[in-house]
């Protein structure tokens, strides 16, 4: 067997019902778009390495909460690809918005370093949860990039509108877009 062939045991009674039917297609389908839609694929893996090195720079961070928030950055990407490659496409929309968001906060945070107590405290009472919402309103996040960098916040902005477009929230696009009138 080679160092890319794995056989792997099924625990009894695997398959015998749908939810795990559905995860054993789930998997099969991730190795068919790894074979068939290579050219995609490497899009994704060339993301994910962009990701990997700056979490792997990472080392004894100055802003360590926007740093935490990168790093989920990251695993919402990646559990987006997994679910795009395993052709459950509407459901990756809203782990892509959840994505773009850690990035936004991570930003907005180091940006204006005050607002990382008032995250962290949001849920110590009535008036700190107020702040909280105020302070990350999506409108104030993304203006965060915005002072940044104007070329990628439109850019960002698209993607996030499309997320919502294409699934984040239960809307038309999303429920039609797998769908075939005949």
């Amino acid at each position: 067997m080679s160092n890319f062939e794995t056989t792997l045991p099924l625990p009894p009674y695997w398959g015998d019902d749908q939810l795990s039917e559905s995860f054993t297609d789930a998997f099969n389908n991730s190795l068919a778009t790894f074979v068939r839609k290579r050219p995609q694929f490497e899009t994704l893996l060339r993301v994910d390495k962009a990701f990997h090195k700056i979490v792997e720079n990472l080392s004894n961070p100055s802003d360590f909460l926007a740093s935490f928030l990168l790093v989920r950055a990251h695993s919402a990407y990646r559990a987006s690809a997994r679910l795009a490659c395993s052709g459950q496409v509407a459901e990756t929309f809203p782990v892509l918005r959840s994505c773009i968001e850690y990035a936004l906060y991570a930003l907005h945070i180091n940006v204006n370093p005050e607002l990382g107590k008032v995250w962290i405290r949001r849920h110590d009472d009535g008036p700190s949860l107020k702040r909280c919402r105020r302070e990350f309103m999506h409108v104030n996040v993304v203006n965060a990039l915005q002072t940044k960098d104007s070329r990628l916040h439109e850019k960002i902005v698209q993607l996030y509108v499309r997320t919502i477009e294409f699934g984040a929230h239960p809307n038309e696009r999303e429920v039609s877009s797998g769908m075939t009138l005949e």
